[in-house]
């Protein structure tokens, strides 16, 4: 299977504390994984170095074979611009513009693809995520849910090798982070890939595999295969168990 991102011996200190050590993973196409652990465990760190968004203080960044670190920035903001995806606790949307404005706009900026595509595309996500609807709508008008479904949208546009997701449900209620983590689970299910943080064990079971780091290293992992609902229960119970 083709590796997306790889990591080797990655480190990274701050301000004088080590927060990730001596990190080797990799990221395969068309995998899921989920990080947990406990707060201030190096979580979100690992997620922003492995995207280019934070540089390590030692090791190496590979993504799609490329050395991340040694690229300057302008490259670097263009491949996380046209080759990945970001969803974040917060959905981040701009106030001043509608929800398919919000979603159509890296699109506009990456210039991969022609207009008509680019308004195919963002029609397609928001049927697919159940927000064609409130199109036109402003974003403050809007569910927490359906921020995050358009957010989903907006990090899908440019067709992304791999979607890096930072605690996506953490600020929604339980019906809203199924029906996410649905959204999630077709997404991977035709090819992208998924590295999400999270502290939910619920959320973590619908990955492939889950990465538990501690005190900034890789602890254990647990190998769950691809999601199926109708074992959902039982999945649900060896991502608690092994959270203990």
């Amino acid at each position: 299977m083709k590796i997306i991102v790889e990591a080797k011996s990655l480190s990274k200190e701050f301000q004088g504390t080590t927060v990730l050590r001596n990190i080797n993973l990799t990221v395969e196409k068309g995998e899921f994984i989920a990080v947990m652990g406990q707060s201030g465990c190096g979580k979100s760190t690992l997620l922003y170095n492995l995207s280019g968004m934070d540089r390590p203080t030692s090791g190496k960044i590979f993504f799609d074979g490329q050395e991340l670190q040694e690229l300057p920035e302008p490259q670097m903001s263009s491949i996380r611009l046209k080759k990945m995806g970001f969803v974040f606790q917060k959905a981040n949307l701009l106030r001043s513009l509608s929800v398919r404005d919000n979603i159509i706009f890296p699109a506009y900026q990456a210039g991969i693809f022609k207009r008509e595509e680019i308004n195919e595309n963002a029609r397609r996500w928001m049927e697919q995520t159940g927000i064609l609807s409130s199109a036109k709508q402003d974003v403050r008008k809007i569910s927490g849910g359906q921020q995050q479904r358009a957010s989903i949208c907006r990090a899908l546009m440019n067709r992304p090798q791999i979607l890096f997701a930072d605690e996506p449900t953490g600020a929604l209620n339980s019906s809203a982070t199924g029906e996410i983590m649905d959204i999630f689970n077709r997404i991977n299910a035709e090819g992208t890939a998924i590295l999400m943080v999270t502290h939910d064990g619920k959320v973590a079971a619908r990955a492939d595999r889950i990465i538990y780091l501690e005190d900034g290293a890789i602890g254990e992992e647990l190998i769950l295969g691809k999601f199926s609902k109708d074992r959902r229960e039982e999945r649900e119970k060896r991502a608690a168990a092994f959270m203990r």
